[in-house]
Order: C-alpha cells, then sequence, then structure tokens
C-alpha cells in the first residue's frame, strides 16, 4: 500500500471518527454503561475478607484513544501520531471524553469495594 493510499486511510477515519465524536460525545455513565463492573468487584470482595486487596483498572485516556483510533495494537502507533499532527483538537477532544469516561468509571469501581 502506498503512502498516498495510507495518508487518505487516516484522514477517512479521523472524519469518521469527528463525525461519531459529534455524534457521541457524551460520556456513558459508568452505571448505566458498565453496570456488571461495580457488581462483580462488590461480589469480589466479599469472599476476599480483607486477605487480598481488590485492584480496581482502567486504561488511561490516551491509551484508550490509541486503541480507537488504530483499531487494534501497533509497533509505531502511526494512526494516532498522524492524528495528534494533522487533527490536534479532534485528538484532544476524544482524549477529553476519554476523561469524561474513565473518572466515574473509576470512582465507581472504589464505590463497589475496590481497595487499590
Amino acid at each position: 500500500m502506498t503512502l498516498l493510499r495510507r495518508g487518505r486511510r487516516a484522514a477517512l477515519r479521523a472524519a469518521a471518527t469527528r463525525r461519531n465524536l459529534d455524534r457521541e460525545a457524551r460520556a456513558p455513565d459508568p452505571s448505566e454503561a458498565c453496570a456488571t463492573s461495580p457488581t462483580r468487584s462488590a461480589k469480589f470482595g466479599v469472599p476476599l475478607a480483607g486477605k487480598v486487596p481488590l485492584i480496581g483498572f482502567s486504561g488511561s485516556p490516551y491509551t484508550l484513544a490509541c486503541y480507537m483510533v488504530e483499531g487494534q495494537a501497533s509497533d509505531d502507533w502511526r494512526n494516532v501520531k498522524l492524528m495528534l499532527h494533522q487533527h490536534p483538537s479532534l485528538l484532544h477532544r476524544l482524549l477529553e471524553t476519554n476523561t469524561r469516561a474513565v473518572a466515574p468509571l473509576l470512582n465507581a469501581q472504589i464505590e463497589a469495594g475496590v481497595n487499590e
């Protein structure tokens, strides 16, 4: 595949991402979108009975953005770097949306009994 085709595909993907962000710019509520995660955490906390800490987890907003843009793991993260240089405001908006999604998810995990 030529570099021109790759650049065109990345530009089309960026445009599609912009349309999706415009349509779905609201971060999901973890109690609605991930209702099983806090519930599972609470269920696991009981058998552990304080013997072993239950660790909460979420990908960082940047890591999530990388996988959202690339669509899979990458050796060089070319498309997210291209977005950073060619569409910085779009990447910034994606990071803001991811941040608004990650913070409530981590808070929900804490409320459900995650220790660390």
